[in-house]
């Protein structure tokens, strides 16, 4: 039961403390790395990038980390305790907490952290996880929330540098790496989520299955470059982006297809080894009810 004054947890509160998390992992893996990186160098007094590549190559092969494993280096993730050390909060289980997103940060945690890495707190406050809560009322909805991304993706889309998920078709060829044309990896998905309401307010069949099958071809830049805990992101924007009757996308479900590719186990296998986060988010995803 939940302590008097405490909001009842979901899946979207859930979500948004696990990426924001995920961000500040990754921002504090790539951190520790350069910094011992960069004393490495010192010690051997040499300036890198005045070396011949072969001998760039010859140092950053002599160097091992005594702070992160190859596999932290490799995958920008790292156990919640480093995260915390790097914060002064080596004692703390708060991280621990955010990690499995049991716990979400408040304002002064938010602002600390933006002080020490940079706009941190981008993944927590997006728009999108206030979106996702209910479906849209009106275009006007919508426009709302376009304007609520950031800069650099308004301006890519304005400028037509992206693909229109509505003009979209399926042996269509794009760049596998579309999302990186947007401020954020979350402002990708959120204009994918427009154009699909876009579409059902014109009733568009075809419009609504070219956005189904872009979002389809774009499950696996989320859980490859930020978090396997995205798959159940990607389950919630789903269910807003139902298919029209009697369209072939019907049957189309996140979980089925990951098990398809074979990823589904693995996921699973690694969130719950984790930290048993696992069944966790599928209970709460379980649990949510699109208004």
């Amino acid at each position: 039961m939940n302590k008097v004054g405490q909001p009842k947890k979901n899946i979207l509160n859930a979500l948004q403390t696990i990426f924001w998390y995920r961000y500040v992992e990754m921002r504090v893996v790539a951190s520790l790395h350069e910094e011992e990186l960069e004393q490495f160098y010192k010690a051997k007094d040499c300036n890198i990038w005045l070396k011949e590549l072969d001998e760039q190559i010859r140092l950053r092969e002599a160097f091992h980390s005594s702070k992160l494993s190859e596999e932290e280096i490799n995958s920008y993730h790292t156990n919640p305790n480093k995260v915390g050390h790097h914060f002064n909060q080596a004692e703390s289980r708060i991280w621990y907490k955010y990690a499995k997103g049991e716990t979400k940060p408040n304002a002064v945690k938010l602002a600390r952290i933006d002080k020490i890495i940079d706009n941190a707190s981008i993944y927590f406050k997006h728009p999108i996880w206030n979106f996702l809560k209910t479906r849209p009322n009106t275009k006007a909805d919508l426009d709302i929330f376009l304007q609520k991304l950031e800069q650099s993706s308004i301006q890519a889309i304005n400028n037509g540098k992206i693909i229109d998920p509505r003009r979209f078709y399926i042996d269509q060829c794009f760049d596998k790496d579309e999302f990186l044309k947007y401020g954020n990896i979350l402002d990708f998905y959120s204009y994918i989520l427009y154009s699909y309401y876009v579409a059902r307010f014109a009733l568009d069949s075809q419009e609504i299955d070219n956005c189904i099958v872009f979002f389809i071809c774009n499950l696996e830049p989320i859980i490859s470059f930020f978090c396997l805990e995205s798959i159940f992101f990607l389950k919630i924007c789903q269910i807003h982006m139902k298919p029209m009757k009697y369209s072939d996308l019907e049957e189309f479900e996140i979980f089925k297809h990951f098990e398809v590719l074979g990823l589904l186990p693995t996921i699973r296998e690694q969130l719950k080894n984790e930290n048993n986060n696992y069944d966790f988010l599928s209970n709460l995803t379980d649990q949510f009810i699109l208004d």
